[in-house]
């Protein structure tokens, strides 16, 4: 597959499948990744992957962890989720652009809810966001949202309830670390309600789409979760996000 001829459109799709069963939960998780020409012209390469891929858990309290990595000609990937069906999704995605071009990503990552959760539940959500120079070449490296979305998307049946690093017209939300360096930044809300109810076996995504500069690495360090009451584990991910932010502040100075 060429790499050296225009921009490619990669899609990144990582999808959480549960079913109760007898109080349990019955977990399969899955990605694929396409990549093609926006135009529609030129190859298209799409990979399957699933959880024979990495190291895929299932706890005893329904919870699951899934690490894993990737490498091909058009970019490398690692990610390690956590997935909560009460419901939500946490987790590292780290993403390297082996292309001599920009490419634009879409990563997606989502649960299935094993309870009712009605329109105006609290949800929380946070994303520690950075950028390198990953292959040296001393030249700017930009991670950005693309034209009229956000690079966190938090969605709902597939309804977009929050969205952190918007593009905000006239200008595409950007981060730039200067060559050879690192960059990053966070946001977060909370005490915000959904609008949209989440039913039982009803879809919770944690979507990022970005555009990247060739041989540069973004991450994204995210949460999303939709509960009355966030859970330990959520709050204990919330909280090693805003740590991990600090340290990555303190290794880039």
């Amino acid at each position: 597959m060429t790499t050296t001829n225009g921009t490619f459109l990669v899609v990144l799709l990582v999808a959480l499948c549960a079913a109760q069963a007898n109080s349990s939960i019955i977990s399969a998780a899955t990605i694929r990744v396409t990549a093609s020409s926006p135009t529609g012209e030129g190859p298209t390469l799409t990979v399957d992957l699933d959880t024979t891929v990495g190291d895929f858990t299932e706890n005893e309290d329904g919870t699951s962890t899934w690490v894993g990595s990737l490498q091909n000609d058009v970019f490398d990937l690692g990610w390690d989720f956590f997935y909560d069906p009460d419901p939500g999704v946490s987790g590292n995605l780290s993403v390297t652009n082996n292309t001599d071009g920009t490419q634009l990503f879409s990563a997606s990552t989502g649960v299935f809810s094993t309870i009712d959760v009605p329109a105006g539940t609290a949800m929380t959500g946070a994303s520690t966001l950075s950028v390198a120079d990953s292959d040296f070449s001393n030249t700017p490296a930009t991670v950005m949202s693309p034209p009229g979305g956000a690079i966190f998307n938090g969605l709902i049946t597939g309804t977009t309830e929050r969205t952190l690093f918007p593009t905000t017209p006239p200008a595409s939300f950007s981060l730039t670390a200067l060559g050879n360096g690192v960059n990053v930044t966070f946001d977060s809300f909370a005490g915000e309600t959904t609008s949209t109810a989440l039913p039982n076996g009803g879809l919770l995504s944690l979507i990022h789409d970005f555009t990247l500069t060739a041989g540069d690495t973004a991450t994204a360090n995210s949460t999303f979760f939709v509960a009355p009451e966030p859970s330990g584990m959520a709050l204990l991910l919330f909280g090693l996000i805003g740590a991990g932010l600090m340290r990555q502040r303190r290794a880039a100075k």
